[in-house]
């Protein structure tokens, strides 16, 4: 999937009769709790119960299958899982992310948020690496589609130009995110790749990166690293609880018709896009194209994609 060279988003200024939810789910509900089965032996049976470790301990043996079923090294395996702790501190940075369940910091207004990750200092570096980068940016354009500003954008967005990349150690960061179990099936296929990363090679102490598991520049998990860093067409992952959120999309002449009109941008009567209110009726609101829901199949948080394009759009001074 690649994103053409057109507009991704304007401001608007939105009728009373458009309308679009507000919150933002950045992160997937947690499973539902099944109830427990009670298994009992039939009548006069003496059953032998093997001892069954509990806690991180014991979920530690289920890692340890999972690696050896995926075929990691027993000398990795004996290396990192026996040696792993839970850590704390990742637990309380997951479980106050916007949009879990009783967490009291759900469904933040995007405003503040747009304050702290779009500012000045970012647009003013971006447009310094923007000039700097344009042969080689320009060349990955021409190859894969995507615009330069929206890959600048997302390495600002990410780590602040390289600044902030993390000193987490990931595969601790892993283990605990996926033991927690709120995005379990995730958290232990990153782990195993991470495993992996090592085995072909790569030093433990190079696994440092942000408290999800993410590394580098770009801030990749690792199974983009473990393929390449080039995700396949074929590979790309939709959005649709996020995509489900925003209004239908019509053509920019649907639109006018209804009393939208971009603010300070012109779109073409054909163009097709998405109206998004992020702080609810009445305050600033978007119109999105196509190319903001590519940068939400790659990262599935409204949030994000608006950032990563209001940054976009500050680099190359729209």
């Amino acid at each position: 999937m690649s994103l053409a060279r057109t507009s991704l988003l304007a401001i608007l200024s939105v009728s009373a009769t458009a309308s679009a939810q507000t919150a933002d789910p950045l992160a997937p509900l947690p499973n539902q709790p099944t109830a427990p089965v009670q298994i009992r032996p039939a009548a006069q049976v003496q059953v032998q119960r093997a001892p069954v470790s509990s806690g991180f301990e014991g979920y530690k043996q289920q890692l340890t299958a999972k690696a050896r079923a995926a075929g990691i090294r027993e000398a990795t395996i004996g290396n990192v899982i026996p040696y792993l702790t839970l850590d704390g501190t990742v637990m309380r940075l997951d479980r106050a992310q916007p949009g879990n369940i009783g967490n009291p910091n759900a469904t933040p207004p995007f405003s503040p948020y747009r304050r702290r990750h779009v500012t000045s200092d970012l647009i003013r570096r971006g447009q310094a690496n923007y000039s700097a980068m344009w042969p080689y940016l320009s060349r990955i354009e021409q190859r894969y589609g995507v615009p330069a500003s929206i890959m600048v954008g997302i390495w600002g967005k990410e780590t602040s130009y390289g600044r902030v990349k993390g000193n987490f150690d990931v595969l601790r960061s892993l283990a605990t995110l996926a033991y927690e179990g709120r995005r379990r099936p995730m958290f232990e296929a990153e782990f195993i790749a991470a495993m992996r990363l090592i085995d072909q090679g790569v030093s433990r102490s190079r696994l440092r990166g942000s408290w999800a598991g993410a590394m580098g520049h770009p801030q990749f998990m690792p199974s983009g690293f473990n393929r390449a860093a080039v995700r396949p067409l074929t590979t790309a992952r939709e959005c649709p609880r996020v995509h489900a959120r925003h209004s239908r999309p019509l053509t920019m002449r649907e639109w006018r018709a209804m009393g939208v009109a971009p603010l300070g941008r012109s779109l073409r009567d054909d163009d097709r896009a998405t109206l998004f209110e992020a702080d609810g009726p009445g305050e600033t609101a978007y119109l999105v194209t196509d190319n903001y829901r590519v940068i939400l199949d790659y990262n599935c948080s409204n949030f994000y994609a608006l950032s990563v394009a209001l940054l976009a759009d500050g680099i190359i001074g729209r």
